[in-house]
This record gives C-alpha cells, structure tokens and sequence, in this order.
C-alpha cells in the first residue's frame, strides 16, 4: 500500500511563535539592557510593570554546571519567577491541568542564550 505525504500542520508564525495554545498565567517580559563605557545595568524586577500583586517574597541564584541538568520539581500551587542572565538553557514548563479542571494538558518551553529575559 503506498503512502501519500501529510501536510504537517502549523506549529510556529513566521517570527517563530508558538500557535500552540499557551499555558494560563505565564507572562514573558523581555529585559532591556543599558550599556556605556561604564558597564551595563539590567532591571531584573519592578512592581511597576504590574505583572500581579503578589508580593516578591525570595530572590535567590541558581547555576548549572556545563552539560548537567537540573531535574523536575512538582507544584501544585506556586508562583515562581525566572530571571535568566547568562549561559544557555531550556526552560520546559508542564500544566496537567488536574481531573476537574477546564485546561487541558500543555506544555511550555523557552530556549534562551546569553540574552536577558524574565518568565513569571
């Protein structure tokens, strides 16, 4: 029996964003980094860009030796918030979406390099 091609379907824009249906609640906010003669300076928080009004609780550093990888971690409530300065990575968010829940099960990933960006 002969097998004729599948057109896949659309899984990015032409600027190589997701068509994917998002998981609710993930905010993304590209950071803008002042550079002169002196150094750069990054602005890694503000409550006046009003991504919600949960207070910022903890700031703390993580880093992650060459080829390691950090592993899963289950939350069934959390709010967390990433800041990515340096290096490479591959952040994979999971949303079950729970027995009762009106969400289906969706996944989210980010690929970042050397450039600054924060996820909430």
């Amino acid at each position: 029996m002969a097998m004729s091609p599948k057109k896949a379907k659309q899984s990015v824009t032409s600027s190589g964003e997701r068509v994917a249906p998002k998981i609710e609640g993930i905010l993304i906010r590209q950071q803008v980094t002042q550079q002169d003669h002196r150094g750069s300076l990054t602005e890694i928080y503000s409550p006046s860009w009003e991504y919600d009004d949960i207070p910022l609780v903890h700031i703390y550093t993580v880093t992650t030796r060459p080829v390691m990888v950090k592993g899963w971690a289950i939350h069934y409530r959390q709010i967390d918030r990433y800041f990515f300065y340096a290096g490479s990575l591959k952040l994979v968010l999971y949303d079950a979406g729970g027995v009762n829940s009106r969400r289906r099960s969706r996944w989210f990933t980010r690929k970042r390099q050397s450039s600054c960006a924060s996820c909430t």
